[in-house]
């Protein structure tokens, strides 16, 4: 047990002993850089790791974390500080907000280099052909080189930054997979490029710097598709946000006042005019009408309602006049439990998924010692050069084992 567990614990029972609880208070924070369930893994991981941490729910979908903590153990400066030293940065957002992680800029930027990748795979794929190579002033591989350093370097560097994090902390994810299999396949092809240099170009007798253009930029176009998939849900929750009514009109003696909603208070006497949106839960007090519950329950006929009859936020008055007694606000109103059930369960893990994340950490060490067997196999059992053959093997299985299939088929299913 650790040290700061214990701390925790005899503060917690020096309260209880003294008649009182502990306080703890909760914070919302947008979370930038996550890619996939072991993101969130690893973010949850080291939240909980805090001495002051009571509860970490990170949002894949929202780019969220919501953090549980308790003041005096913890700051939010040093859980956004756990955040960062995981590789990821964040901002931290009111309670009442919706928003993302990731920043309109920061998609642009990733379409760029999803762009810029793949179109370099496809220069130096033109670049392979005889009658087109044959037509440059220099040899195809010096151009091919420079392609690819370029998008190894610039749109890969996020790979690399996420997996030397993941390394930092002795772990392990897909952007390490695909780092390393990328370089691989591109040290490889320099290797071969500084081989015809030398009159070597036998040790090395292909390049496959299209390989991982192609792979980085392929990953890069996924996790834009899904970036945006998952905001598109997003600004589903945050249409039915915009559905509730910002004023209320009150009864204020013999005067009617216009508030805000946040203002209204329980027992408040709210008239409702024809065609407004009823501003809280609460019960008819005067007057009758119809209803539409449409943006609730989906039923398309409005509901009579008649004095005694409850209503509900967002929901629709019909033609007649009413006047609403407030009996549940904010939070507490049915409408704003329907919203953060959605977001619950965005934030919720079925027990087989915690058990895919499971597996997901030990996937890239499994890869990564499939590789080292298979270099060694050639090395020892393949055909002269033997080297040669043994690093394309390697290549090969760690190129395949990439998710670049994974995270380009993934994403459009879910868009479609």
């Amino acid at each position: 047990i650790s040290s700061g567990h214990i701390q925790k614990e005899l503060l917690k029972s020096t309260v209880q002993d003294a008649g009182y609880q502990l306080g703890s208070e909760s914070i919302t924070l947008s979370v930038e850089g996550m890619t996939c369930a072991a993101c969130v893994s690893h973010i949850e991981s080291s939240l909980k790791k805090l001495e002051g941490v009571e509860e970490a729910h990170v949002n894949l979908a929202t780019e969220t974390a919501k953090i549980q903590y308790i003041p005096g153990l913890e700051s939010i400066s040093s859980i956004r500080l756990a955040i960062t030293n995981s590789g990821y940065s964040s901002s931290y957002i009111e309670q009442e907000e919706l928003g993302y992680g990731s920043t309109n800029r920061a998609q642009k930027r990733i379409v760029q280099q999803a762009i810029v990748s793949l179109l370099g795979a496809g220069f130096i794929m033109l670049g392979m052909v005889s009658s087109l190579a044959s037509q440059l002033p220099f040899q195809s591989e010096y151009l091919s080189f420079i392609i690819a350093s370029i998008v190894q370097f610039w749109a890969g560097r996020q790979f690399y930054t996420s997996a030397w994090n993941a390394t930092k902390h002795r772990t392990t994810n897909m952007n390490t997979l695909i780092a390393v299999g990328t370089s691989t396949a591109y040290i490889y092809s320099t290797f071969a490029i500084l081989g015809k240099l030398f009159g070597l170009s036998d040790a090395f007798p292909e390049t496959y710097f299209s390989t991982s253009c192609a792979i980085i930029g392929m990953v890069l176009l996924g996790r834009y598709l899904e970036s945006k998939s998952r905001r598109r849900a997003t600004d589903a929750i945050k249409s039915l946000l915009d559905l509730a009514p910002k004023t209320a009109n009150i009864m204020k003696g013999p005067d009617v006042k216009t508030v805000s909603v946040d203002d209204l208070v329980i027992g408040d006497i709210v008239i409702i005019e024809p065609g407004e949106k009823i501003p809280a839960d609460g019960s008819v007090v005067e007057g009758f009408s119809e209803v539409d519950e449409s943006t609730l329950t989906g039923e398309s006929v409005p509901k009579a309602k008649k004095m005694g009859d409850p209503v509900f936020t967002s929901t629709i008055n019909g033609t007649g006049n009413i006047k609403v007694i407030t009996e549940s606000l904010s939070d507490d109103t049915v409408y704003s439990k329907i919203v953060s059930l959605i977001e619950d369960t965005q934030a919720s893990k079925a027990p087989i998924q915690r058990i895919a994340d499971r597996l997901a950490t030990l996937l890239v060490p499994a890869i990564l010692i499939v590789a080292a067997l298979t270099f060694l196999t050639w090395i020892v059992l393949g055909p002269d050069p033997t080297y040669a053959y043994a690093t394309i093997a390697a290549v090969a299985v760690l190129v395949i084992a990439c998710p670049c299939a994974m995270g380009l088929a993934t994403p459009i299913a879910i868009m479609v």
